[in-house]
């Protein structure tokens, strides 16, 4: 908010909208500066980030943003209790007002498409809100996760981690709701260990998370019977007190379903049931009702009675990379006019068009417009580089699994050629988006992890 004098506005969820400041209020601001934090402004007006800035003046990133934030506040820009945004831009619009010529061309620039954007984006790896400008629609993908409005449906969405499933899912299921059907989204990784490697406790669970999304009261006791065993008790509560209550369909969504690969007996179980409430559609009204989304990172690792599983049958869905025309699309949204169709290439031969790593490029490039895609591209591997957290947390999670560390470091030492792993361990680095898979050979999925993992093993 800008505070000048008394006048204060009102604090709002986003970085409010400010009236223009006069030219006399203007001079009076700039009059206020110390000689510092005018070289610094000047600098920062150049757009040359912090770094650059810091470099310039032979002193800390975290001294040239102390600097900058107080010049926000000189201007009248401070945030309220609990907020925390940044004004630089609004102090850079006050000098387009009354000194353009101060200004550099990509500020111009950059302002100009961030008006025509006015979301600001988040920090990419979270699920995207379902009417999000940053969620890529992908058309293949929307229609066929449609399909679980048919009666009975099961629609699996697969792709590796951080590929946009859970964004589907929520996209998916609120189009269901619009179409008057309840939608309950069951996370299988809220249930816990004790839960989850116990097949009774977690079939309870289950039902629990199902009658309290539809706001049922849970009535467990009237249908759980020791003789009828704990998968048929389930079937029970959920046709009897579930589906017998609600006069629309109603449709589930499974996320993180791979999750329950680490207990293979409540994975058999549970996974049976999934299977054998699609088939009770096709001749009881009922579980016509029923209709199911499962979401998994990776392809089934444990011994499945194909007969009983729900991963061969129904609808699948496969989240592909992103193409360079999809990228340039998005690119656009982040406010990036000028991104080209060599630029989204050069992406793409680095991270493969994984859309996380995709988005995190983008997203790196709309914080700081005075680099370059290619500059990005270069420094990419290194600690500070803009997937250095991203890497880091890979190579930590892999060296918490050796038998997955050994065999990605085999893979590496191919470079880039296919390579024959154990099954299920060729799996899990699929679903992780370290490798691509054709059955059980693979090979790295990215330039990016190559580079990275040559001079950075995981053991």
């Amino acid at each position: 908010m800008r505070i000048l004098g008394a006048s204060l506005c009102s604090c709002l969820a986003s970085p409010p909208s400010v009236s223009p400041m006069n030219r006399q209020d203007f001079e009076a601001c700039l009059e206020r500066l110390t000689p510092k934090q005018r070289e610094i402004l000047w600098l920062f007006l150049d757009c040359p980030g912090d770094e650059a800035i810091a470099k310039r003046l032979v002193c800390t990133t975290a001294n040239v943003r102390a600097h900058l934030a107080n010049i926000c506040k000189t201007f009248g820009y401070t945030n309220g209790e609990g907020e925390s945004y940044s004004y630089r831009q609004d102090v850079v619009q006050d000098f387009i007002q009354h000194y353009p010529d101060r200004v550099s061309p990509q500020w111009h620039e950059r302002l100009t498409f961030t008006q025509a954007q006015p979301e600001s984006p988040d920090f990419p790896g979270r699920p995207l809100k379902v009417n999000s400008p940053f969620y890529l629609e992908r058309p293949y993908a929307e229609d066929k996760a449609l399909k679980v409005l048919n009666p009975g449906a099961l629609v699996r969405i697969r792709g590796p981690r951080k590929t946009g499933k859970t964004s589907l899912l929520n996209r998916t299921l609120h189009s269901a709701k619009d179409q008057g059907c309840h939608t309950v989204a069951v996370k299988l990784y809220r249930a816990g260990d004790d839960i989850l490697q116990d097949v009774e406790s977690f079939l309870r669970w289950f039902c629990l998370e199902i009658s309290d999304g539809v706001e049922l009261p849970p009535n467990l006791d009237n249908y759980w019977n020791d003789q009828r065993g704990y998968a048929s008790s389930c079937s029970e509560y959920l046709q009897r007190h579930v589906l017998g209550q609600l006069t629309q369909p109603l449709v589930v969504g499974l996320d993180e379903a791979d999750c329950l690969f680490e207990y293979p007996k409540t994975a058999k179980a549970f996974f049976k049931l999934v299977r054998g409430w699609s088939e009770e559609g096709k001749t009881s009204e009922l579980w016509q009702n029923f209709r199911q989304v499962v979401v998994y990172a990776t392809e089934v690792y444990i011994d499945f009675d194909i007969h009983a599983s729900p991963f061969n049958v129904g609808t699948p869905i496969k989240l592909l990379p992103f193409k360079p025309a999809q990228i340039q699309t998005l690119a656009q949204r982040y406010g990036l006019g000028g991104f080209t169709q060599s630029e989204s290439e050069a992406l793409i031969a680095l991270v493969g068009g994984h859309p996380h790593l995709v988005q995190l490029a983008l997203y790196h490039l709309h914080q700081s417009p005075q680099l370059s895609l290619k500059a990005s591209i270069a420094d990419a591997t290194s600690q500070t580089g803009l997937y250095g957290d991203h890497l880091r947390t890979l190579a930590d999670t892999l060296s918490q699994h050796p038998p997955l560390a050994e065999a990605f470091n085999t893979a590496i030492a191919t470079s880039g050629q296919p390579v024959t792993l154990n099954p299920k361990v060729a799996k899990q680095l699929e679903g992780m988006g370290l490798v691509t898979r054709n059955d059980v050979a693979v090979q790295i999925s990215c330039q990016l992890y190559q580079r990275y993992f040559q001079t950075h093993p995981p053991i």
